[in-house]
């Protein structure tokens, strides 16, 4: 089973990054792109 079929059996939400179309597996996830694509700081970040 792929991993996109596997989230929506498992429920996982796809959170959408607010700077791309981009959908990810979790806010997580999210933090993570924002961060390494973006080369945004998360409110989480120091």
């Amino acid at each position: 089973m792929n991993f996109i079929k596997s989230m929506k059996v498992s429920g996982m939400k796809r959170i959408q990054c607010p700077h791309c179309k981009k959908h990810l597996a979790g806010e997580g996830h999210l933090k993570r792109h924002v961060r390494t694509i973006h080369k945004l700081k998360t409110s989480n970040d120091q």
